[in-house]
């Protein structure tokens, strides 16, 4: 049987101005119940962690350890997972390539396929499908200084330039002069504003319509237009959309090329640290990109901390390099560099501990900085080694995680996985991308891929 009311007469009927309007409706709809966009920062430090790393207690609400202690106030956000097998099949620090790969390299080997980053944002439709900065910058090889690579393995340079980072990232993007600009696209109430103007105009459209319409014709479109009176109701009952977040696009100013040179000296690691959040931030609560690389601390880092010094007493952090002094747990030619200074491998492992806390100083700014530009609640932070234990071995390495994306992941959660070989971080690779809708999806060299990591999936 014919339909008496059919969709082609009624396009007729309405002169296409309101079924032009429903398709714009139910977009801004779904605009105003929609959480903001999901934002995910890798972070890699290197050389290990002491045994001040080791959380003093595993499970839910675990006990956080002193290197953790800067990320208290973060606490309730974040996720330890300690010891999983990153499978390196051998002990030359690689990480730098396989934390993101889930490559399963041998010395002098590089990725044969992409890193995480660029797989994933590729297909998130920002500007950028990343942005990659190096706050370390004292190694030339690409065996150390890069976390990500191209689907054809080709590595990709990270960005050592403040003032580079900030055009990279903000090339022809006009940040919003005012606060009522920004409003314009992410502010709760214009977009309720919106979903109100359009039921107005399709209730006016309505009311016109029913005078050219029959008795039967009218029965079949009121059928038709009951689910508009229960979207009006929604919608008329709301105070505000249900989960969207204010995203704060400020305006960032470019460095100097003054304060640039001061950034780039080799005393200024924090200040470059800083900077680089700083961008980083901007850039993801602009939309410009939903994903973010730092490296902190390259492989094999000769990078030295002077303000660290004072710290436990120490003064030696101006004269002596990250990777020696990782070297704490044996005498050899990498901690004999600093012995000859006259102290002892007990002194340097206290150097290391400071180091790896200031790494979570860091990145507890970071976290404070999302939180502040409101990004915080749907984003994933996370911070890997490519060392572990308190022996410079590879296989055991720990990541930290600040985050829940969106409620997807566990948080106030600590395990400790011994190392084991039944279960490597190609996991938790999985977990992520399971995180951006794609569930089932494995990630990292087929021989050594596994399932999601259900242990941090809520």
């Amino acid at each position: 049987m014919k339909d008496l009311f059919c969709r082609r007469e009624f396009l007729k009927l309405v002169g296409g101005s309101s079924p032009l309007l429903f398709p714009i409706f139910y977009t801004l709809r779904a605009e105003a119940q929609t959480n903001p966009r999901k934002k995910l920062v890798f972070l890699h430090w290197s050389n290990g962690w002491t045994k001040q790393f080791t959380p003093k207690s595993f499970g839910n609400n675990f006990q956080n350890s002193y290197v953790l202690s800067p990320l208290n106030e973060h606490k309730q956000d974040l996720t330890v997972l300690h010891r999983l097998n990153t499978r390196i099949q051998d002990r030359v620090s690689h990480t730098t390539m396989n934390m993101l790969t889930g490559a399963q390299l041998k010395q002098h080997e590089k990725p044969k396929g992409p890193s995480i980053d660029e797989y994933l944002g590729k297909t998130l439709g920002t500007p950028l499908a990343s942005l990659k900065l190096n706050v370390d910058q004292t190694r030339t090889s690409t065996y150390y200084n890069t976390m990500s690579w191209r689907d054809n393995g080709q590595p990709i340079n990270m960005i050592k330039s403040p003032r580079q980072a900030y055009d990279f990232a903000f090339k022809n993007f006009k940040f919003p002069n005012s606060i009522e600009e920004q409003q314009k696209v992410a502010s709760p109430a214009k977009i309720l504003e919106q979903n109100k103007s359009i039921i107005d105009l399709v209730r006016s459209d309505y009311q016109n319509l029913k005078r050219h319409l029959s008795s039967t014709e009218l029965s079949k479109f009121e059928s038709h237009f009951d689910l508009f009176r229960t979207l009006e109701k929604e919608i008329e009952e709301q105070k505000e959309p249900v989960t969207t977040d204010f995203l704060k696009c400020e305006a960032l100013k470019m460095p100097s090329v003054s304060e640039e040179k001061s950034i780039l000296s080799s005393a200024s690691v924090q200040k470059r640290s800083r900077i680089f959040a700083q961008i980083a931030v901007a850039a993801m609560a602009c939309d410009r990109t939903d994903v973010v690389c730092i490296l902190m601390s390259e492989g094999v880092s000769a990078l030295k901390y002077p303000h660290l010094n004072g710290r436990d007493g120490i003064r030696l952090f101006d004269k002596s390099a990250h990777h020696p002094i990782s070297h704490y747990y044996k005498t050899d030619v990498c901690s004999d560099k600093i012995t000859k200074l006259g102290v002892s491998l007990n002194v340097l492992e206290r150097m290391k501990t400071e180091i790896d806390k200031w790494h979570s100083e860091e990145m507890a700014y970071l976290v404070s900085r999302m939180k502040e530009f409101d990004i915080f609640k749907n984003s994933y932070v996370l911070a890997g080694n490519d060392m572990g234990d308190d022996s410079h071995a590879s296989e055991k390495s720990s990541f930290v995680s600040a985050g829940s994306l969106g409620g997807f992941f566990k948080t106030n959660f600590a395990k400790d996985y011994k190392g084991s070989r039944n279960i490597n971080h190609t996991a938790l690779l999985a977990a992520i991308l399971e995180g951006f809708g794609r569930k089932g999806e494995t990630f990292g060299y087929k021989s050594a891929r596994k399932p999601a990591l259900k242990d941090i999936i809520v």
